[in-house]
């Protein structure tokens, strides 16, 4: 049975960042949801921000890197040619960069 050395501690700070970073994206993306319906009454802004952001939430709070790459994903696919299109940093933009982030942090997680 081969065995594999306990990760030095850089390491194993280096794999569980994408926790964190995923509660913290999916935070931004639940209140940009709600800011887009507070400034726009924009319902979709409302539900689709929410959703995205509870389950990025979740994904990173019950280390799911799955459930994280493919909301990621879905978001990054959904908000990036927005932004493209148009550059605007806000929302497009932080959605896309904060997407690219978690898919690319939690993507490498799965086995």
């Amino acid at each position: 049975k081969h065995r594999h050395p306990l990760p030095s501690p850089r390491a194993a700070v280096r794999l569980n960042m994408e926790v964190p970073v995923t509660i913290g994206a999916g935070a931004l993306v639940a209140v940009g949801g709600i800011i887009g319906f507070a400034k726009k009454k924009s319902k979709a802004s409302l539900i689709a921000g929410g959703l995205s952001g509870l389950a990025l939430m979740v994904s990173g709070a019950t280390d799911r890197p799955r459930m994280a790459t493919l909301v990621s994903a879905l978001l990054l696919l959904m908000m990036g040619p927005s932004f493209v299109k148009t550059g605007k940093v806000m929302p497009a933009g932080m959605v896309t960069v904060l997407s690219l982030i978690t898919l690319l942090m939690n993507g490498r997680k799965i086995e």
